[in-house]
């Protein structure tokens, strides 16, 4: 169940993978699969667990120290946003038997979960947001976490799209004293909320009542993302699309403020991929503004306009099969981070969803010499009806193949039928 220092010996004579259905589910989806378990020989067990996981890693570099006792370092938290718990199997004799078991699971993943993302890492700083099938063994009262796969979680909207106009008006002053008259600038978007390659259609009017000459209207996209980690942050703003439009003479313009009105200008802005879709939470944020602003000139006063829109991805296989590829590259052990804490579990990228009824219902043994088989009589007729097995090696049966093909179908949880023979 995957080489890890604090797993238990015996727990390594199994082996555990976990196959999804769906790589990429959108939030309040059902994530469908299952955990494919092949045990070897007897291992301490009292219940097998899988847990649907959502957390927020993130790292954060800072200084500690002065002088020649200053010293780099990296201050790391994981936040965990939500669990999620089925118990698979129950094994009350403490010890789960050999066999190849395929475990069905499915949950409701929470509707207002975060989208998966990965930021690529700056120096020391650098956050995530995953979300995980993770599978667990419980023995003696502790569980100990041997196996994950992470999938990639899409962002549904959760707020009505509409459209505001947003106005600011400014004086214009040179050398921050001296007046040139006022500026006004005023835009709307058509919607607030934009996906992947989608063009946003914004509508925007100047009235320039100053006595200078509006050299262009600047459009921007811009992500701000912020991040902390044990009270230490970090901070980015970068632009993503840039755009020039045309020149306003003085005292002239267009749109509603104008005499006479007239119609305002329009301009397409496309949506690049969205890489991280817009979230909050307690430790990570990510949000997106499409900022316009009047260049007129060095020293002068220039009124922008920012207004809030949501980015959000849609689900595409080949973007969710390379999700959950960098969040498995992603888990690397950081040494030189402190305060460790954070997923300390083996994690492997999902095997192919093919599930198999009978492998869900019944229990075989992978090695049939390791429980010597007997002829049972589970009627008390003295005839025997069924093969028992010893699959923990106390001497007492407890499993039966009742329909003598092989296979075990009947885990015993206490000895209630007499060997034949």
């Amino acid at each position: 169940m995957g080489a890890f220092s604090s797993v238990p010996k015996d727990l390594r004579n199994a082996k555990c993978q976990i196959a999804l259905k769906d790589l990429s589910i959108t939030a309040g989806n059902v994530c469908i699969g299952y955990v494919q378990l092949l045990i070897n020989s007897p291992i301490e067990c009292q219940q097998i667990l899988i847990d649907l996981k959502g957390e927020a890693y993130t790292t954060v570099g800072y200084s500690s120290g002065s002088g020649k006792r200053k010293r780099r370092r990296t201050a790391k938290q994981n936040l965990v946003l939500y669990t999620l718990r089925i118990v698979a199997a129950q094994y009350p004799s403490g010890i789960a038997p050999p066999g190849q078991y395929q475990i069905p699971f499915q949950f409701s993943v929470p509707k207002n979960a975060p989208a998966s993302f990965v930021l690529p890492k700056f120096g020391r700083n650098g956050a995530r947001i995953t979300h995980s099938v993770a599978v667990g063994v419980q023995k003696k009262g502790h569980v100990y976490y041997v196996h994950s796969c992470p999938l990639q979680v899409l962002s549904p909207l959760n707020h009505q799209i509409n459209s505001l106009m947003i106005t600011d008006e400014k004086e214009v002053l040179l050398c921050c004293c001296i007046s040139r008259g006022s500026l006004t600038l005023a835009a709307r978007t058509d919607k607030n909320a934009y996906t992947s390659n989608e063009c946003a259609s914004i509508l925007y009017e100047v009235y320039n009542r100053s006595s200078r000459r509006v050299a262009s209207i600047n459009i921007e996209l811009v992500c701000n993302i912020h991040y902390s980690a044990r009270n230490h942050s970090h901070y980015s703003s970068r632009k993503i699309v840039q755009l020039k439009c045309g020149s306003i003479e003085p005292n002239s313009g267009f749109g509603s403020k104008t005499n006479p009105p007239s119609s305002p200008m329009q301009v397409q802005l496309q949506v690049p991929t969205v890489e991280f879709s817009s979230c909050q939470t307690p430790t990570v944020s990510v949000s997106y503004f499409i900022r316009l602003q009047t260049m007129t000139g060095s020293f002068v006063s220039n009124p922008s306009v920012e207004i809030p829109v949501t980015l959000y991805q849609v689900a595409n296989s080949n973007q969710g099969q390379m999700m959950v590829t960098a969040i498995a590259q992603s888990f690397q052990p950081d040494p030189d981070a402190d305060g460790a804490v954070g997923m300390q579990i083996p994690i492997a990228n999902a095997i192919p969803y093919n599930p198999n009824p009978n492998m869900q219902n019944e229990f075989e043994p992978a090695d049939k010499s390791l429980t010597k088989p007997v002829p049972v009589d589970t009627t008390g007729d003295g005839i025997a009806n069924a093969m028992g097995y010893d699959t923990s090696g106390d001497g007492k049966i407890d499993a039966l193949d009742t329909n003598l093909d092989g296979k075990i179908d009947t885990v015993l949880e206490t000895t209630k039928v007499s060997p034949v023979g």
